[in-house]
């Protein structure tokens, strides 16, 4: 099992609501990525919506695990900076961040990034623990509250089109509106 650079608070968590979400978010896209991917947890569900998944984190352990998960063979694995990719620009019609944004250093880089590689009227599911809920998870203090990232990707001319509670998460849903961001 990994650990990582995530904590043993993560293990191999699954999630079939979680799950559940992402497929009824998703329609079939040209290209999807899942930012701070982690172990791949959530790439397999990405792989069945998109001809290519771009399944993206800094460590190397991390996408070395990611590269025995479920994804098919659609999947681009990438160690790399989810503020600094090498997914093209405009390419990607659904990015994905489930339990990572919280642990990106740079926040403001991550979503520019995001507004980036999604292509005009492509979605962003950014699903976060809420903050103040005990168990499993990240410690409280680095829990974000749905206003936080909404600010955050706002500034990067992503539009919040809702939130979701699923358990002790809050899934937020964005869009990437032509023109609109700060580049």
């Amino acid at each position: 099992m990994f650990h990582g650079r995530h904590g043993a608070h993560w293990g191999s968590f699954r999630s079939p609501e979680l799950e559940k979400l992402i497929e009824e978010t998703m329609n079939h896209v040209e290209a999807a990525a899942d930012l701070g991917c982690g172990e791949g947890r959530f790439c397999g569900v990405l792989s069945r919506h998109a001809d290519k998944v771009y399944c993206v984190d800094a460590d190397a352990d991390a996408i070395e695990a990611a590269r025995g998960s479920a994804a098919g063979g659609n999947a681009v694995f990438l160690v790399e900076d989810a503020g600094r990719t090498s997914i093209p620009s405009g390419e990607v019609g659904v990015v994905l961040m489930v339990n990572s944004f919280h642990d990106m250093q740079d926040k403001r880089a991550v979503a520019r990034e995001v507004y980036r590689i999604l292509r005009d009227g492509g979605r962003a599911l950014i699903i976060e623990f809420k903050p103040g809920v005990g168990g499993f998870g990240p410690p409280s203090w680095i829990r974000m509250k749905p206003g936080e990232v909404a600010e955050i990707l706002g500034e990067a001319g992503l539009r919040l089109e809702r939130i979701d509670e699923v358990g002790n998460q809050n899934a937020l849903l964005f869009r990437k509106q032509a023109g609109a961001g700060n580049v």
